[in-house]
């Protein structure tokens, strides 16, 4: 698979860089791991006009924040955007796009107990990372089509069978239907004539 970093404020897609290009073999799963350092996903997901220079010492746009961003903390949504090539399904493609959640701080408070059955509190601030899986991996496949096509053919049957038998015997105008739907014809064999042979005996 082959993946992309975007800028997240970006509508236009601009790729941020591959994390492709500096990946991981990781050999307990067998595959490659994406290496994306800290300081690019902050720099990718600023919409400031100056993005390309945030960092964690910036000030923070937090209600009562007094400090930087390493103080304070931040919170930043990451989608991670599945598509595959219907040409060819195999060629998979994902993409992160970050974004930093304005005004947004993140805290964990820590309690340690003490031996001397004391408890020291730790308000720790960090960068909280939100990651969300969205898009659409498809393939053709046959089986399925037919299968819907079918279920869709008996579907709209039963549901005309169901219509005609509530319209013939259930509504009050079932006697107008019926004689709508239905022609009546008296066979009179004067007026049509019969064929009839009669076989030559020898």
């Amino acid at each position: 698979m082959k993946g992309e970093l975007l800028y997240g404020c970006n509508s236009a897609n601009k790729k941020f860089f591959e994390p492709s290009d500096r990946d991981y073999f990781d050999k307990t799963f067998g595959t490659r791991l994406d290496i994306i350092y800290l300081s690019e996903f902050l720099r990718a997901s600023a919409c400031g006009s100056n993005g390309l220079e945030f960092s964690l010492n910036n000030s923070s746009d937090a209600p009562n924040a007094n400090g930087s961003y390493r103080s304070s903390g931040l919170v930043l949504s990451v989608p991670i955007f599945y598509s595959n090539r219907l040409s060819d399904p195999t060629q998979l493609k994902y993409q992160y796009i970050p974004a930093k959640l304005d005004k947004t701080e993140y805290k964990i408070v820590q309690s340690i107990r003490n031996p001397d059955n004391t408890t020291t509190f730790y308000n720790r601030h960090g960068v909280r990372f939100v990651f969300t899986q969205t898009g659409t991996i498809g393939i053709f496949d046959f089986q399925s089509l037919l299968v819907n096509l079918v279920a869709a053919l008996a579907l709209t049957k039963l549901a005309s069978m169901v219509v005609e038998l509530m319209m013939l015997y259930i509504l009050p105008r079932r006697n107008f239907y019926n004689d709508v739907k239905f022609d009546e014809e008296c066979y009179n064999p004067e007026l049509h004539g019969t064929d009839s042979k009669e076989e030559e005996k020898p």
